[in-house]
């Protein structure tokens, strides 16, 4: 038993989509990637048409089981023999996984409007509170001696996970121009087609290893939730929306982006100010499923043989835990719901000579406190950014967590996106808690058609054109 719940912890936790991809998710050129961090982002942006051809990210952080700096992930081989340590000092823990393979998508612009189409399949994990004695469990089996006959108690522990496949819509425009104000709003609607999910809360569970043989459960409440794996085995609706703020460098009142009435210009901005509530809305599993609340405070639960258990999956894990702490019944519910990682997401970024921005980017996750959700990893990040129409670099700072430093960089050539927010992991020998790499192919229009063949002069102004903000 021991080995099955450890090794459900370790893959979660060192699976390897960057969390937010914040490189290349604040670009003023890549609106269908900074579309997922607001979708207001995809109004004015550079790109007049933007294709998404194919794409993936990894993102994966804990701070308990960690490989040692001599391993490597580009040396697969590396690994071998080698098995993860434990921190044992940094309890309670916690993990967080997001991967995302990104299908076909595209964002375009008509006049003060935009649109995208996005399409993806996604996983998350998140597990929360896991205390420093029953990690303790997990590493060394319950039949560690300086803990026996000694009660341990659980609260708020929280391990879930949710797998999906989604087609969006997004909508965006300009809502105001006021001479070098704009402002910009945009809503992005997601159909999810749910894939798998598995929750957990333990509000409480105490209990007592007397042996190396048994398990005595004095008190345990919570609610759990497993469903049946397998494509649109539940559904659900998903939005994002968004607001950006500009302060341009020019009056900006009679401009459209990408028109020959504008001068073909695009408006380079003195900084934005964006804010967006991100993946509100949740996965209904109505096929296969055990999903109930309990709370047992009378009776003493014995789990003889805790540590002969030797499960191969998660309907074993299931099935053991059934026969030996009685609380999961099948379909108890009539349906099971699991909610996305939800976020308030929002950015400043400030132009700092032409062409160059510092970028600063706040995400904060939204806590579920009695609902199954995957609670979303909160960070914090400074980027320092170099972008023109066909070459860009990032070089982000940010936090896990808001305290877990990282240090990450990215390249975006013509339409071609690589990078990472964790350097650390991929290229320096220190311990790795996780990892994190994306990469992007694309297809980009930059002008619009009736632009082509319209040259833009310094001074800002097309062939027979009035003044507006002045050309990047």
């Amino acid at each position: 038993m021991k080995s099955a719940i450890l090794g459900i912890f370790v893959v979660f936790s060192l699976s390897l989509f960057g969390q937010e991809s914040i490189g290349i998710g604040i670009s003023n050129y890549s609106p269908t990637n900074s579309l997922l961090l607001n979708p207001s982002s995809i109004v004015d942006s550079k790109a007049f048409i933007d294709i998404h051809l194919v794409g993936a990210s990894v993102f994966a952080r804990n701070d308990y089981a960690y490989f040692p700096g001599s391993v490597s992930l580009f040396n697969p081989s590396s690994f071998d023999g080698v098995n993860p340590s434990y921190n044992l000092e940094n309890a309670p823990f916690s993990a967080y996984v997001d991967v995302l393979a990104q299908g076909p998508s595209v964002s375009f612009q008509i006049g003060k409007h935009a649109g995208a189409l996005h399409t993806g399949v996604r996983s998350a994990v998140d597990a929360r509170n896991i205390g420093n004695k029953f990690a303790t469990y997990l590493t060394e089996g319950f039949q560690y001696l300086p803990y026996q006959g000694t009660e341990t108690r659980l609260n708020d522990v929280r391990i879930t996970g949710l797998s999906w496949a989604e087609v969006g819509l997004a909508y965006g425009t300009i809502l105001k121009q006021d001479g070098r104000d704009m402002v910009t709003g945009g809503v992005h609607v997601k159909k999810l087609f749910g894939l798998a999910g598995v929750g957990l809360r333990l509000n409480d569970w105490y209990f007592t290893v007397p042996d190396s043989n048994n398990l005595i459960t004095q008190r345990v409440s919570g609610r759990y939730g497993v469903s049946e794996a397998g494509w649109n085995t539940g559904g659900g609706w998903a939005f994002d929306v968004g607001f950006t703020y500009k302060k341009s460098k020019k009056d900006i009142s009679g401009y459209t982006p990408h028109s020959r009435q504008s001068g073909c210009k695009k408006c380079d901005y003195l900084y934005k100010v964006t804010v967006a509530l991100l993946d509100i809305g949740s996965v209904r599993f109505k096929g296969d499923f055990y999903a109930d609340e309990f709370d047992e405070n009378s009776t003493s639960y014995v789990w003889e043989g805790v540590n002969d258990e030797n499960p191969k999956d998660i309907a074993e894990v299931a099935a053991i835990v059934a026969d030996n702490l009685p609380v999961l019944e099948a379909n108890k519910a009539s349906s099971m719901r699991v909610w996305l990682p939800a976020a308030l997401s929002s950015q400043i970024d400030y132009q700092v000579v032409k062409n160059v921005y510092l970028n600063g980017s706040l995400v904060i996750g939204a806590p579920f406190k009695r609902a199954l959700g995957v609670q979303r990893a909160s960070s914090l990040a400074i980027t320092p950014r170099y972008e023109i129409k066909r070459f860009e670099a990032a070089l982000p700072i940010s936090f896990f967590e808001i305290k877990e430093p990282m240090i990450g960089a990215m390249v975006r050539l013509n339409s071609v996106v690589i990078g990472t927010d964790n350097l650390g992991a991929l290229f320096f020998s220190s311990p790795k808690y996780g990892a994190d790499i994306y990469v992007h192919v694309k297809y980009t229009i930059f002008r619009s058609r009736q632009c082509k063949g319209v040259k833009v002069r310094e001074s800002g102004r097309g062939p027979n054109q009035t003044p507006g903000c002045p050309t990047w």
